[in-house]
């Protein structure tokens, strides 16, 4: 089952500051404390489990930067090259199946152990846009900004007219580049 988002947990805007997040944590606890809410202490301990790791991830700058970023650009999913399957080369279904590992890494949220993956598929198929998006999104979340910004640039080089890879490029600039 997929998590809830923290926003929703916490009942927080997305552009609220500090204190903000703070008073809804405050007053989502004082809604499901088990202390408060003694019949059914089970499902008030899980609320209020869920709540404190949406106040941690939230209250943290550069989790919650991390978090915002990956809620904008999610992970790209069309991993087949075009072209008829007959007439593809074994670099080219290799580099789809390289890509598919990579998106198994990201589903079971092993974004370290996807860059390999992504990396292969990108050295087979340089023009393989998907596999250049995924791979500069992963390495910027892993907090490599550097790295992201070169492999996006090599992707726009490869693919100029990819515009998931023109506005990632831009998202890493401003957001994990900046002082």
């Amino acid at each position: 089952m997929p998590e809830r988002d923290p926003y929703e947990v916490l009942g927080a805007s997305r552009t609220a500051g500090p204190e903000d997040l703070h008073a809804c944590y405050l007053e989502r606890m004082h809604q499901v404390h088990p202390d408060l809410h003694s019949s059914d202490m089970d499902a008030a301990h899980e609320r209020a489990v869920e709540v404190v790791a949406a106040y941690r991830l939230l209250s943290d700058p550069v989790a919650r930067r991390r978090h915002d970023f990956r809620a904008r650009f999610p992970f790209r999913q069309d991993g087949v090259l075009p072209g008829l399957k007959l007439l593809k080369g074994r670099s080219r279904e290799e580099a789809e199946r390289r890509f598919l590992e990579g998106m198994l890494r990201v589903r079971e949220d092993e974004l370290a152990r996807a860059i390999e993956p992504f990396k292969a598929a990108v050295r087979l198929e340089p023009a393989f846009a998907a596999a250049a998006y995924n791979l500069g999104l992963a390495a910027a979340l892993l907090g490599n900004g550097p790295y992201a910004l070169d492999v996006l640039t090599e992707g726009l080089t490869n693919c100029p007219k990819d515009d998931g890879l023109k506005r990632l490029r831009q998202a890493v600039a401003s957001t994990f580049m900046t002082a």
